[in-house]
């Protein structure tokens, strides 16, 4: 019994919705793997984060962080603004959860957070969307040492969207399939 017929529908089918979910990205949509790294201080609890301003003030107002990025994201170090997350146990979205202004397409908005305690240390994932409707995920990590400020960090990254990974799978199938020298439609 030969899978050729099988893995070449598969393969084809693939390609095809890869093709067709390739055409719903926005047309300036970061790359996969671009990156914000961000910076600051801020008043962390077992269950919430206020991010402190430049001046080191923690209250309502939007905390302060300096980024640097990569890949499609300025290398350059930026000034933006975090907004705080008042409740980890009762979350609510936050749009333009890190901000640079209006109209930048790496502002994050963060839909779902899990914090984890470990020690004194506090490690909460993010997972969200950039505004130019790329997902992204990623950690915030800082210490819980009784001190009312203290310094935190946070990654997020780009991610492939579900919509893309049929395209992919096709991809590698025919990489597969070139690599253990079957016939491809260009060669056969």
């Amino acid at each position: 019994m030969t899978f050729k017929p099988l893995l070449t529908g598969i393969a084809v089918t693939g390609l095809t919705l890869g093709s067709l979910s390739l055409a719903s990205v926005p047309a300036h949509a970061l790359s996969i793997g671009s990156q914000i790294d961000a910076i600051w201080f801020g008043d962390a609890s077992t269950n919430n984060f206020d991010f402190a301003t430049f001046f080191l003030n923690s209250g309502p107002e939007p905390g302060f962080t300096f980024v640097t990025g990569k890949g499609d994201i300025p290398t350059g170090l930026q000034f933006a603004t975090i907004k705080d997350i008042p409740s980890f146990s009762a979350f609510v979205p936050i749009d333009n959860f890190i901000y640079f202004g209006d109209g930048v397409n790496y502002n994050f908005s963060l839909s779902a957070i899990t914090p984890t305690i470990s020690g004194n240390s506090l490690s909460i994932a993010l997972r969200g969307i950039f505004a130019d409707g790329t997902p992204g995920v990623g950690t915030l990590t800082t210490q819980l040492d009784g001190e009312p400020v203290r310094s935190w960090s946070a990654t997020v990254t780009a991610v492939p969207t579900p919509a893309l990974l049929p395209g992919l799978l096709g991809l590698g199938i025919a990489a597969l399939r070139r690599k253990d020298g079957e016939p491809t439609e260009e060669n056969a």
